[in-house]
């Protein structure tokens, strides 16, 4: 024994023996490693064949849409599992070594995603439209607005209506202060103004003042009512005397005594009657003197009033004078720093205009206050001192009535003229306003071409949308948009033709994928003027007729409201256009009145009438061309002005829940149900050949002598 292992004989095959082993372990892992990965791949090429089996069995009401949904879970699992197997055993066959005997323990399908969302309703229409509809052709209806000049225009026109606006509120806020500061001019110098009725009343004033003062001359009551006090002391003399006479005579014996007693009676008596005449003389003088400090009092009190009421309205004239000037000098400077069509022929006033009525007014407010001064009732005491200055309160009457007259002679004239032409210029916009009115009401009747029938239809997508808002998490429920109405007046219809023309500027700096979405509504839904094609969904006989774009585009839950709508933005389009056309080349005659709005009118009018024939024709379902100006003839139709305003509206999300609102309607198919992809989970074993200890010590998901393979692959349209 001691030598046998002492002994090296055989140790060679020993080694070798090992190394084999060794080599034989390997060739054992790596042999079931390479089925393993057979068996993987072949597993998920299986899985991804059968999930393209359940999106091949796709729902055909949809497909006509373009949209690709699988029908059902049950189907998808029903589908998964014959494809499944079917490859498993083709995998099988006879006479053919099996590599990798691959098992199928289980599966799961989960359909994930469904078509109301609006991430993935958009993907399925770029995907369906961009092969469809390419962007070259939308920009052909896009690209005349921009590289043809025709957006410059517009931009133009509607640069040139805000300017039209802005220079009238100034025109007309300083013709309404130049008009307020002429009518209180009127008021103090007109025929039947305050400086004539100042005049009547301080000349009968101061004549009647003069008739008195020459009456009572240089006495004073005072020294009157001392002189009747003296009188009165002689009549009581008197009449004592005539009474002791009458007693003599009554006591006297001869006739010769009663007879001269009788004489000296009689002469007291004549005296006495005289003094009597003398104290109603000076009665009366007194009763004179009072109505003369009266009369001068009165008349010092109403010069007064007067005087106070003329600068009151001298400092309402000033202050509409100044407003008028701050006016003008805006409007002046924006003429000068702006390039105004038309701006070479509106009115501006040098500022010595302004100055020279303000100046002109306090003269005459200060002859006023002259004659006043001179009129000082402390200096009029007597009528000595009155009959003085009488004839220079006359001079200074007549001065303050003679310049107001001649300064509102000459004023009057430029005046007339002034507010003469602006109440030309206002026939004139109101002739304009007037036959834009006009024609309004002709296109009024073309509105739209809806009938009550369908109304209840509107409830049904009502609920839709409210639906489909609630699965994209729209929290904010859309707001309904106020339509348009033609009904306004010629200004604001203008003013939102100009607002489109802004809109639609804005809107043509870029092109977005919402382009394939519009497209999308065009094709595969109906509108107004739309005829029969061979588009598989058939709009034609869709549910709503002829309105489901318009629908799409305004989203009122009336078909009048939105058809109503669509005509007038084009007609509002079709309006700038041909107002722009008419700018281009106005009337020298309307140019010439001076008034940027007046043009601007003037250029509606002519535009709605064009723009009511063009609306005819697209209604008619002809194709109007887009502008004269253009070099190149290019004609659109009703379709292609709803490409315009699809593009233009493009940003609003909930066009895209009335659209899924409209499929369901015409397909009576739930979109929230409607799933577009799958995700299958399936478990897959594959018996090991060699050492399964081995491979369970390399591997944590050995099962008995078998290796689990778990797979999750995802596939959508």
């Amino acid at each position: 024994m001691r030598d046998f292992l002492k002994s090296n004989s055989g140790s060679v095959s020993i080694y070798f023996m090992i190394i084999f082993i060794g080599i034989f372990m390997f060739n054992t892992v790596l042999i079931d490693f390479a089925r393993i990965k057979i068996a993987d791949l072949q597993s998920e090429k299986i899985i991804r064949s059968s999930i393209r089996s359940i999106l091949s069995s796709y729902d055909g009401r949809l497909q006509t849409y373009g949209l690709y949904t699988f029908t059902s879970e049950e189907d998808a699992l029903k589908i998964f599992q014959e494809v499944y197997e079917e490859n498993l055993s083709y995998s099988k066959l006879e006479n053919t070594i099996q590599l990798s005997s691959l098992v199928l323990n289980s599966f799961e399908i989960s359909g994930i995603d469904s078509l109301a969302n609006e991430d993935i309703f958009q993907r399925q229409i770029l995907e369906e439209m961009k092969y469809r509809a390419p962007i070259e052709f939308v920009l052909s209806v896009l690209e005349p607005f921009q590289q043809e000049g025709l957006s410059d225009d517009l931009k133009g026109t509607s640069t040139f209506s805000k300017q039209a606006g802005d220079i009238e509120k100034l025109i007309i806020d300083r013709e309404k202060n130049l008009d307020s500061a002429w009518l209180q001019i009127q008021q103090i110098l007109g025929s039947s103004g305050k400086i004539g009725r100042y005049y009547h009343y301080y000349d009968q004033q101061f004549n009647e003042i003069h008739h008195l003062a020459g009456e009572i001359g240089v006495k004073q009551v005072d020294e009157i009512r001392q002189e009747m006090k003296n009188l009165q002391q002689d009549v009581d003399n008197y009449r004592h005397k005539i009474d002791v006479l009458n007693e003599k005579k009554e006591k006297s014996e001869t006739e010769t005594e009663k007879v001269s007693f009788q004489s000296k009676v009689n002469k007291y008596k004549q005296w006495l009657n005289e003094i009597k005449d003398r104290i109603y003389d000076l009665e009366t003088l007194v009763k004179k003197i009072e109505q003369y400090a009266e009369t001068i009092l009165i008349t010092e009190l109403q010069l007064n009033k007067d005087y106070e009421q003329l600068i009151g309205a001298q400092t309402s004239i000033n202050s509409n004078i100044q407003k008028a000037l701050k006016v003008n000098d805006e409007l002046v400077d924006k003429l000068e720093n702006e390039k105004i069509m038309g701006g070479e022929y509106i009115s501006t006033y040098d500022r010595t205009y302004f100055r020279k009525i303000e100046s002109e007014i306090g003269v005459i407010i200060s002859l006023f206050s002259g004659m006043k001064s001179q009129f000082d009732s402390k200096k009029l005491l007597t009528g000595s001192d009155y009959i003085i200055r009488h004839q220079k309160l006359l001079d200074a009457n007549e001065r303050v009535l003679n310049y107001g007259s001649e300064f509102y002679s000459k004023q009057f004239f430029f005046e007339n003229k002034r507010m003469d032409n602006n109440a030309k210029i206002k026939d004139q916009k109101d002739e304009q306003r007037q036959k834009t009115e006009n024609q309004l009401k002709q296109i009024a009747q073309l509105l739209h071409s809806c009938n009550d029938t369908e109304q209840p239809i509107y409830g049904k997508l009502e609920d839709y949308k409210e639906k489909y808002d609630q699965f994209n998490q729209i929290k904010v429920k859309e707001s309904m948009n106020s339509s348009i109405d033609l009904k306004n007046g010629a200004e604001d219809i203008g003013k939102q033709s100009m607002s489109i023309v802004d809109k639609l500027s804005a809107a043509l700096l870029s092109v977005r994928d919402e382009v394939y979405m519009n497209e999308f509504a065009l094709s595969k839904f109906n509108y107004r003027t739309y005829e029969d094609s061979n588009e598989l969904s058939d709009p034609k006989h869709h549910t709503l007729f002829n309105q489901e774009v318009e629908y799409i585009l305004y989203g009122f839950n009336h078909c009048e409201l939105n058809q109503s709508s669509a005509f007038s933005e084009i007609f509002l389009l079709r309006l700038a256009i041909r107002t722009m056309e008419a700018l281009s080349d106005p009337e020298q005659s309307i140019l010439k009145a001076g008034s940027p709005l007046l043009s601007f009118l003037w250029a509606i009018a002519e535009g709605a009438t064009k723009a009511y024939n063009d609306m005819q024709k697209l209604i008619s379902g002809e194709e109007v061309k887009l502008s004269q100006k253009l070099s190149k003839s290019i004609s659109l139709d009703y379709k292609d002005y709803l490409r315009v305003f699809l593009f233009l509206h493009s940003n609003d999300s909930n066009m895209i829940s009335r659209m899924l609102s409209l499929i369901e309607l015409n397909t009576n198919q739930d979109l929230t149900l409607k799933l577009v992809s799958v995700e299958a989970s399936v478990e897959t074993s594959i018996g090991l050949w060699f050492i399964p200890r081995m491979m369970e010590m390399l591997s944590k998901n050995v099962r008995g002598d078998e290796i689990i393979m778990n797979k999750t692959i995802f596939f959508t349209y």
